[in-house]
């Protein structure tokens, strides 16, 4: 998924939370973190999805 396909599914599903994973790979390195954080937070879809970085866990409450 590139980040257009990544704003039509926040768009499509307003209520599904989005995990970002293996950015900045070697089959995804065309699309950075921090250039798909800007470009859903210019969308206003920001909230919706979480970006860790290499490593990081990410827990929230269902």
């Amino acid at each position: 998924m590139d980040e257009r396909d990544v704003i039509e599914l926040l768009r499509h599903a307003p209520y599904t939370k989005v995990v970002a994973v293996h950015m900045e790979a070697i089959n995804h390195c065309l699309v950075t973190r921090e250039e798909l954080s800007g470009r859903l937070t210019a969308e206003d879809l920001r909230a919706q999805i979480e970006i860790p970085q290499d490593g990081e866990w990410v827990e929230w409450n269902a």
